[in-house]
């Protein structure tokens, strides 16, 4: 997995992500308590063949907390 973790904006709040690789894409979606880090071996196994995308939701790793 590539250790830069890239933002996007949505409604002014930081959405953190990770991507790697090139080809049909993969989506990765963490569980409670976990982050896109959770997807690192698979990063590994399949970024030589698929683009990976791996986000952080709100309030978890490195986004923002969306207040309710």
């Amino acid at each position: 997995m590539s250790d830069a973790v890239e933002f996007l904006s949505i409604d002014g709040r930081r959405l953190a992500y990770c991507e790697a690789g090139a080809g049909p894409p993969i989506v990765f979606l963490h569980g409670l308590g976990g982050n896109s880090a959770s997807w690192q071996p698979q990063f590994e196994a399949f970024a030589d063949r698929y683009h990976l995308v791996a986000w952080d939701m709100p309030g978890f790793g490195a986004s923002e907390l969306i207040p309710l």
